[in-house]
Parts: C-alpha cells; structure tokens; sequence
C-alpha cells in the first residue's frame, strides 16, 4: 500500500457547497482518484535531513521502539513518483523489518493544511496462500474500498506503539497462517508494489462504485445534502474514469468568501482578477488574495470576497479569479492591479467589471510563462524508473532563477506531469532550460506552453524526441 492511502485528501467537501459546482467538484474528486489508481509509488533512499519540516523526534522514536523488540531498520526512502514543490509538503517513510521478517513497517509524517501533521505507523504482514494484514495507526480512513485480499485495521493515534504491535500479532496468529518472512527492503518493496497493483486494479474494475462510500466516510451526516448531488453527478458521468473530463462551464469557488463583512454602499463596484496560472487554492490566497486584502483594507479601499478556480478538461487548474469588491474604479482598481503585479500575476491577466453599465477588460500583468508538460506515457519505462524528479526540479529551477525566473508549482495529470515557471522573459528562460532538457531523458517530447508579449498568448513547442527512444 501507498502512503496515499492514509492522507486526508484535503477537498473540503464538509464545507457548504452552492449547487452550481457540485458537478464540477464531481470531476475533481474523480480526476484525483484516477490519479491515485494510476500513480505507483518508486521508493528512492533520501537523506532524512533533507526534510527539516518533518519531525525527527517522531522518526526516532519509533525507530528505538521498534528496534528495542528486535526490528532491523532498513533506512529512509521518498516516493520518487510523487511531484511537489513546496518542500513543507514533503515527507519520507522510514521502513524496518521485524518478528524475523514475518512484519513490515513503515512510519511517516501526512503534512495537513490545517493543524499538525498526521503521525502514522503502518504495519504489514503477507500471510502464505492468504491475504495481506494491515494494521495502521494515526491514519484516516478516506473511505474507498479495499479489496478481500487486504485486510485494514485502523487504530486510534493514542495507541503506543507496543500495543500497536501486540494487535498486529494477534491478528496474525488468528488467522491461522504462516506469514511469509521477508529478507530485505528489495523483498518488502516488491510486496508493496504487489499490493499496490492488487489495490489499483480492484478500485479501476470498482470503477463509479467506489465513490459512495468514500463520500459517505468523508461526509458523514452531510451526505445527504453534499454527498448525493456529487454522486449523483458521478453516476451520470461513467466516462469521467475514463478520462475523458469536459471542461467546467463556470469557475469552482473555492476560497473563502467574505460577503458578510463587505458593506456594498461603501464598496460598490464588483471587480473579478483573473489569473492565467496554476495556483492552488492555498497557494493562491497567500500570493494574491492576502496581499490585495492588507493594501485595501489599510487605504479603507475595498475588500476581497472571494477567489474560484477553472478546471480544464484534464482537471488541471487553467487560471483562477480573485473576487474584489472595491470603493472605485480609480486609485482602488490602480491599487489592485499593482498588488497583483507584484505578487507575480503572468501576462494575460484581466480585471473584468462594469463602468457605466459597460463590461470591461483591463489587461495586466507582467511575468511570462513556460510550462513544462512531461510525457508520462510514451517513453521507455526505464527512463520513468530511473529519473530522480527532485533532481530535475532543482535543475529547473535553477535554470530559470539564473533567467531571473521561478520554478513555482507543479501538478501532475493522467498522461503528463507539469511544472510551471515564470519570469520576466520566456526566451530567456527558454535558453535556460534548454541544457536541462539535454541532461534529463524525461524531458523527451515534453510539451512546452509558453505564454509572452503583452496580450499574453501562447505558442506551443516540443523538446525532440532522442533516436534511443
């Protein structure tokens, strides 16, 4: 099993819902989904001390735990298939061997977005001609079914680890089975990655049928009126699963609003920021939304009141609004254009509002953009096996900080993962990426958006495929 398996998804979904989205938060949940079945984990060791973020007391102490009853502690390994740039995000897995082979652990930290981060203990035993045990501390259950040949135990976080393997051995002793016994980590990855294709082939065969529970679980009593319309939309939509996601009609609102505190004879005129970036909804409040708010709100200039998200077809985000509610369409809208300027916001960019009963657009921005799409499907697998991801994140980035740029997010779809730079000049970053391209196999018929001039459209290039592949 997958670390995925234990993370809260963040999605919000207790939150109240206008009806006009669900259909659209419908696709979101399925294209994460998908992406979850698809995804495999490739361990890769790490050096622990390259995740300040995470708590070491808490690996440590499990590791003296574990290794005062006689666990082998197999070391530290990333899952070198995940994407992401925020290094706050980030974890590892520290993995041991115990019981003589027959109990694999692993223990790591789930960054939330709220609070602090999950402390999870996981433990597994493969039993001969049966199925596979798994007793779990500190995790959530996000509710999507498991197959038969897995069997899932969740413990409550308070449970000490002592205790945590007192059930686990039960469990194993009444099921009346030898487990297998395990030699090393290469035997204990090759499990895991057994699981891990048992697992995703049961929930693709599961395929709409997987969301009623998962939506029961994560929405409890508010099932009925979050849940059902969601599913419903689900159910309606089979081909979603299959990939084949229509672009949403209007944006997903998902920021916070702010209507109630915004008094409309003093802040008349409604004005709507929209940003040609991928930015999530956490990234885009802390760039542009908080920024703008402290600039009105000490000039008594106008408030934000909301922010949304546009999902392409592929469910990757295509651009954002930032709502405003502002005192006027001079020094206010000059005031906002400027915050969001400086916050970054890409060429392309529009400020859309009425004057004198006439819909307007206001161009601005300033930094130009290049996305970077890597091929996930055509290329040989063994250049998927061996790239090192962080090693090409950290060559990216660099390449464009020298352009006077920034490597600032990623997202990773079905059949490509992205990553999207900006800076002052796409040309020259271009040229700055180029040696990366050269060095890195992966970067192989990658598809480049790149988005310049004052208009801010976008051409499209593809680095070369190589004669070995």
């Amino acid at each position: 099993m997958r670390t995925d398996d234990y993370e809260d998804d963040g999605n919000g979904l207790g939150d109240a819902l206008p009806p006009e989205v669900f259909e659209q938060v419908a696709q979101t949940i399925v294209a994460q989904i998908r992406t979850m079945i698809e995804h495999r984990a490739r361990y890769e060791p790490v050096d622990a001390a390259d995740f300040p973020e995470r708590d070491a007391s808490f690996y440590a102490s499990i590791e003296r735990e574990l290794a005062a009853v006689g666990f082998q502690i197999l070391g530290d390994f990333e899952d070198a298939g995940q994407v992401l740039t925020d290094a706050s995000k980030k974890s590892f897995v520290r993995f041991a061997l115990g019981a003589h082979g027959a109990i694999g652990a692993m223990w790591f930290e789930v960054p939330a977005a709220e609070g602090d981060p999950l402390q999870c203990l996981v433990l597994h035993s493969w039993l001969a001609n049966g199925p596979v045990l798994v007793t779990a501390r500190g995790t959530i259950d996000n509710g999507l079914p498991m197959p038969p040949d897995i069997a899932v135990a969740r413990l409550d976080a308070a449970v000490d680890t002592r205790s945590a393997l007192r059930m686990h051995g039960e469990r194993v002793a009444a099921s009346g089975k030898a487990p297998h016994r395990l030699a090393d980590a290469s035997e204990l990855f090759a499990r895991h990655a057994a699981d891990e294709r048992t697992l995703s082939e049961f929930r693709r065969e599961l395929g709409v049928q997987l969301f009623e529970p998962m939506l029961r679980t994560m929405l409890g009593e508010n099932f009925e009126i979050q849940g059902e319309p969601i599913l419903d939309a689900i159910q309606r939509h089979p081909e979603w699963m299959r990939g084949e996601i229509s672009a949403a009609p209007a944006p997903l609102r998902v920021g916070a609003v702010r209507e109630d505190v915004v008094d409309r004879e003093r802040f008349p005129h409604v004005v709507v920021a929209r940003i040609p970036e991928h930015i999530e909804p956490m990234e885009r409040g802390a760039r542009y939304e908080d920024p703008i708010q402290d600039a009105l709100s000490i000039r008594m200039l106008g408030w934000v009141t909301g922010g949304g998200s546009q999902l392409t077809s592929a469910a990757e985000i295509g651009y954002v609004d930032v709502e405003l509610a502002l005192a006027n369409l001079d020094e206010a809208l000059d005031v906002a254009q400027r915050i969001l300027e400086d916050a970054g916001a890409p060429v392309g960019s529009l400020l859309l509002f009425e004057q004198d009963g006439v819909d307007v657009e206001r161009p601005f921005g300033a930094q130009e953009g290049v996305a970077v799409y890597l091929d996930g499907t055509s290329l040989p697998e063994a250049i998927y096996a061996e790239t090192d991801i962080d090693a090409l994140m950290e060559r990216l980035g660099t390449a464009a900080d020298s352009a006077g740029g920034e490597l600032r997010s990623a997202w990773k779809g079905p059949t490509e993962t992205a990553l999207y730079h900006y800076g002052p000049s796409a040309d020259a970053m271009l040229v700055a990426l180029q040696p990366v391209f050269d060095d890195f196999p992966i970067c192989q018929n990658a598809r480049l958006v790149i988005r310049q001039g004052a208009d801010g459209e976008t051409r499209t290039l593809r680095v070369p495929r190589r004669n070995a592949a």
